[in-house]
């Protein structure tokens, strides 16, 4: 008998306990509270009191849209399953749509007020780092904003390759006038990094690195020395052949056939076979302008500025190696 006492008492406080969960329900159900909603536009932020039997966030979403209070794409800065309780602040982000090109192609995107990376991520855009992505990830959108992803791709493959030697013609201050110096080079190998950009699933282009050198190449140089008249730089040889040379000088202030005046350094030519205003370097004169003409200067004769009668008479006429050079690119 005690027993059937003691569950009446047990089932009878069950039955209060579910009829006062059930009555909470219906109370915080049909109870209004009032929460605070941010609406954030990309204008601004519009504070408002707002009174909702909404027992969710998600709730409150969907009641705001049916009323037309939000629209369905805006963004509520909320956890969906959050109890709606009085006095709590909700935010949320006005969207519109606008049109983006994401990989080459033309998409709608809804767009909320934040940064371009919120939004690539609020639309399920996945990038990485090599992405080339305008505007940039940390701009502000405005709701008018065009955003564009390109995907970018590198193909990178390597290849050795054989490097040949360069002859290159220096001309140097540092030698004496009319010396040249030779040092031979060798080729060189090297591994060389070829990358090749897609845009888009496109190739744009392939860029050529050296990775590292399996032997250094070293160029073959030529050295004119020129340290009478101090003339420096890297040139091409684009004639050689032997000049029948001779000597003259002049009075101060003489010009010659293109009215420059003459001085150690200039030379006359035939210009049926050396071009006025070419630039020579004569084995043991060095470096040489083309700026005159003579009745006896013929054929390969070149005629030298001297500095004195003395230094002609020394020089006499001796045939000499004469390269005719243009300087290098």
């Amino acid at each position: 008998m005690l027993w059937g006492d003691r569950h009446r008492r047990t089932l009878t406080a069950a039955v209060i306990m579910l009829v006062l969960f059930a009555g909470y329900q219906a109370w915080d159900y049909l109870v209004p509270k009032t929460v605070n909603i941010d609406y954030v536009t990309y204008g601004g932020t519009q504070h408002i009191e707002y009174a909702t039997t909404a027992r969710t966030a998600a709730e409150l979403k969907s009641e705001l849209t049916e009323k037309g209070d939000a629209g369905e794409h805006d963004l509520m800065d909320t956890v969906p399953e959050m109890p709606v309780k009085s006095n709590m602040t909700v935010g949320i982000r006005q969207a519109t749509e606008t049109e983006a090109k994401i990989a080459g192609k033309e998409q709608k995107l809804w767009l909320v007020p934040g940064t371009v990376e919120d939004n690539l991520e609020l639309n399920g855009i996945s990038f990485d780092d090599d992405d080339e992505i305008k505007p940039a990830l940390d701009k502000k959108v405005a709701d008018d904003t065009s955003i564009v992803v390109n995907e970018i791709h590198y193909d990178v493959k390597e290849k050795k390759e054989t490097i040949e030697a360069v002859s290159r013609v220096i001309l140097d201050p540092s030698l004496t006038s009319g010396v040249q110096e030779t040092s031979e080079g060798n080729d060189g190998e090297g591994i060389f990094t070829y990358t090749t950009k897609y845009v888009n699933g496109r190739k744009k282009g392939t860029e050529r690195d050296l990775k590292e050198w399996i032997t250094e190449p070293h160029d073959s140089e030529l050295r004119l020395g020129t340290s009478g008249t101090g003339n420096s730089g890297e040139y091409i040889v684009e004639r050689t052949f032997t000049a029948n040379t001779t000597a003259y000088t002049a009075k101060a202030g003489a010009r010659g056939a293109l009215g420059m005046g003459v001085h150690f350094g200039t030379c006359a030519v035939d210009p049926g076979f050396v071009s006025l205003r070419s630039e020579l370097w004569v084995e043991g004169y060095g470096y040489a302008y083309a700026c005159d003409t003579g009745g006896a200067v013929k054929g390969n004769v070149v005629d030298l500025y001297m500095n004195s009668r003395g230094a002609c008479n020394s020089w006499g006429r001796r045939n000499k190696t004469a390269y005719v050079i243009i300087p290098a690119e």
